[in-house]
């Protein structure tokens, strides 16, 4: 098992894989309403933009969310919600892309006619490409290593047609960014609970309302990944040239329910 960030997987390996093996792929999330028995494909568009040959092994994996957000990543079948036993991929598992050709994968989701269609509302698997011939680079001490490059496409499967999720916030409380008790630049933390029957892909926005001068701080938002059942802290870093004093947050947490964002306040003092 290992993990990279959640929110930087797929930009990382991305941009990783343009600067060093020119590979481009799309789209970064494959989502599938499949009946038990039936099937459903769909395709994940590769492409060598480089000057050299790209050699490729194609591989399905389990994953999952950790509740600050980092994927993991395990073998086929591990997981109670896995549907990788269910995933093949077209062609494969080796594939090679000479420069500048462009192809495309065909990954097709079957449920067994014997799936439970009950208990577990969303499914997910990992299509991975791996790339065998590894790419000469410089290491910072002018050593020459070669680098294994890896990028994923998330696949997510609901035996239902419509996606149903629902966030409630469990907490909202202030703390320290780090161990020292005089630490000028503090952080807030948002705790939420996905207790609906499908994926959350969101962002949490939050305003801070300086009481004694009225004054409006609109602070980045924070991108929000979660499946049913997952426990999410959300950490929220407040400015470091923020003033000191009593100040009222507000975190809105948009996951497409217009209508239903669910809203959490708080009220904190900041020592300056």
């Amino acid at each position: 098992m290992y993990r990279i960030p959640g929110f930087l997987l797929l930009s990382f390996l991305s941009l990783k894989l343009q600067a060093q093996a020119n590979l481009n792929t799309s789209p970064p999330r494959l989502y599938y309403q499949t009946a038990a028995g039936s099937s459903s494909k769909q395709h994940i568009a590769i492409a060598n933009r480089g000057n050299k040959p790209i050699e490729l092994v194609v591989s399905v994996s389990d994953w999952n969310y950790d509740s600050l957000g980092n994927n993991h990543f395990y073998d086929a079948g591990q997981l109670p919600a896995s549907c990788a036993g269910w995933v093949t991929v077209n062609p494969g598992p080796y594939i090679t892309l000479a420069p500048q050709e462009q192809t495309a994968l065909t990954v097709t989701l079957k449920p067994p006619p014997g799936a439970d269609t009950m208990n577990i509302p969303v499914r997910t698997a990992m299509v991975f490409l791996t790339q065998l011939n590894a790419t000469p680079t410089a290491a910072a001490n002018g050593a020459s290593v070669r680098v294994a490059l890896q990028v994923g496409t998330k696949i997510y499967h609901s035996f239902s047609d419509r996606n149903d999720p629902s966030v409630v916030v469990t907490n909202f409380t202030d703390m320290a960014s780090d161990s020292n008790a005089s630490a000028r630049q503090q952080q807030l933390e948002l705790t939420l609970e996905n207790n609906g029957k499908g994926w959350v892909e969101g962002s949490v926005e939050t305003e801070l309302f300086n009481q004694a001068t009225g004054k409006k701080i609109r602070l980045e938002e924070v991108p929000l990944y979660s499946l049913p059942g997952d426990r999410r802290k959300i950490t929220i870093t407040l400015p470091a040239t923020l003033a000191g004093g009593l100040y009222l947050a507000t975190a809105v947490i948009d996951y497409g329910r217009k209508n239903l964002p669910e809203i959490a306040e708080l009220e904190f003092y900041l020592n300056k």
